[in-house]
């Protein structure tokens, strides 16, 4: 009878062996996914904010403003610190294989990157914020954005020099920077 109650037990000890290393396993991945999406959040250093807009003009067309601060630092509001594209598409709607015309304009104040109001210009016409999220460079002619409200990143190719045109090459929650 004893042996049986051994045997029992190794049985038993093997197989609470088994599945200590499953999890141990299971965990090593679950950090090693954590460590990748830790690794690409916007408190790392090279991100820096973005934001788009509706730009609604007086004669009743309309048009996107997408703003890339050039600087984390976004306290001086009146600083000329965010390259700024207009787009007919909005860039919201980045997905792999999503395509953009661009134009560049001139680089808009820092305001743009923080604002949450609707602002009337001298002009008459409206600017209403959209969406904020973050950029960083990822090589040449390639950003990698990410807004605010979502997990996904998106690999974006900028064309020409200055870029007329935006390619999203990849988007992903997993997408990587390098």
């Amino acid at each position: 009878m004893r042996v049986r109650a051994v045997r029992a037990a190794s049985r038993s000890v093997a197989a609470v062996r088994v599945v200590a290393i499953h999890r141990r396993e299971v965990w090593q991945s679950i950090v090693r996914e954590c460590t990748v999406v830790a690794a690409m959040t916007a408190s790392e250093p090279n991100w820096l904010p973005m934001a788009t807009a509706l730009h609604r003009l007086i004669g009743g067309s309309s048009h996107f403003d997408w703003f890339f601060g050039q600087s984390a630092d976004t306290s001086d509001p009146d600083i000329r610190s965010a390259r700024t594209f207009r787009c007919t598409l909005d860039p919201r709607g980045a997905r792999a294989g999503w395509m953009c015309p661009l134009e560049a304009l001139t680089d808009h104040r820092a305001h743009y990157l923080t604002t949450t109001t609707e602002r009337r210009l001298a002009d008459g016409s409206t600017v209403t914020p959209l969406q904020r999220g973050q950029w960083m460079n990822a090589g040449s002619q390639e950003i990698i954005i990410r807004w605010n409200d979502s997990d996904a990143f998106h690999r974006i190719r900028l064309i020409g020099q200055p870029p007329t045109r935006a390619e999203c090459a990849a988007s992903g929650p997993n997408l990587r920077a390098v």
